[in-house]
């Protein structure tokens, strides 16, 4: 993003050097060639946005979700706290605040979709949608 400002603002400075004064063939030659580079950079920052974008994202999944604690027994941990098994491992669940005890976890897990990806041993959910 502060290459594209940076491409903006020497565009915008060689426009006003080719209308000052400068040579008429030689600034509108310089004019484009900063046109292309803003473009160029332009691009880049979308495409950067765009990756971001889907890194928060993550992929849809359907996982079974239940406590940690109760019902994983997982090591380390001595309260209470959604976990979801993703293949063969069980994590914690992070990105969405869910009260296990209100909805039931401590006592039996449920199916859920989620929209997540697992980052450092947990996964990290945007979306969770309990299947009933």
């Amino acid at each position: 993003m502060k290459r594209f400002l940076f491409l903006l603002l020497t565009f915008s400075l060689v426009v006003c050097v080719a209308g000052c004064g400068g040579s008429g063939e030689k600034a509108e030659e310089t004019a484009q060639k900063a046109a292309g580079d803003l473009e160029t950079a332009a691009e880049e920052a979308a495409a950067e946005v765009q990756e971001a974008v889907e890194e928060i994202a993550g992929e849809e999944m359907i996982v079974e979700v239940g406590c940690g604690h109760c019902i994983y027994h997982m090591d380390g941990l001595e309260a209470c706290a959604p976990a979801a098994v993703v293949g063969q491992d069980t994590l914690l669940l992070t990105g969405v605040e869910i009260d296990a005890h209100a909805i039931g976890l401590c006592t039996a897990p449920k199916k859920a979709t989620v929209t997540g990806q697992v980052k450092e041993g947990e996964l990290v959910i945007s979306r969770i949608d309990f299947v009933k």
